[in-house]
């Protein structure tokens, strides 16, 4: 897991190629016109889910993995809980690991927690946007 903010994201670029396109279009992008579901940017390689939902508390909060895709989830208004665990030590599996969305969910309890942003504004909303990269390895 990679925290920080989108003023500072231009360190992170060399960890992957596609992340040049996801940050191009988190800092253009009018959300306040985009509609909520997927866009894709660069076809199935990179592509946003925008999500329109209040922040995920702790005591709902699930793990969540991918195996194809690296996950960028961004904050615009809010806060949501963040709980960080290895996936290597994850053993409580919601669901089997399911290809089509590239995500398996987790009932373990988190390693850790952080608020993103860090700023909590539990009572606001939030516009998650997933954006996906095809990872260049593996686990």
């Amino acid at each position: 897991m990679i925290l920080g903010d989108l003023k500072d994201a231009e360190r992170w670029l060399i960890i992957h190629r596609g992340f040049t396109a996801a940050l191009a279009f988190l800092r253009q992008t009018d959300f306040t016109k985009l509609a909520g579901g997927r866009h894709e940017i660069d076809g199935e390689r990179i592509y946003a889910v925008v999500h329109r939902v209040a922040g995920t508390a702790q005591v709902v909060s699930k793990l969540e993995a991918h195996r194809r895709y690296i996950d960028v989830h961004y904050s615009l208004t809010g806060t949501d809980q963040v709980g960080w665990k290895s996936r290597s030590s994850c053993t409580q599996a919601d669901q089997p690991s399911d290809p089509e969305i590239d995500a398996e969910y987790f009932s373990d309890q988190p390693d850790f927690w952080v608020p993103m942003p860090r700023e909590p504004s539990p009572s606001s909303f939030q516009r998650m946007r997933t954006l996906r990269s095809p990872a260049s390895h593996r686990w």
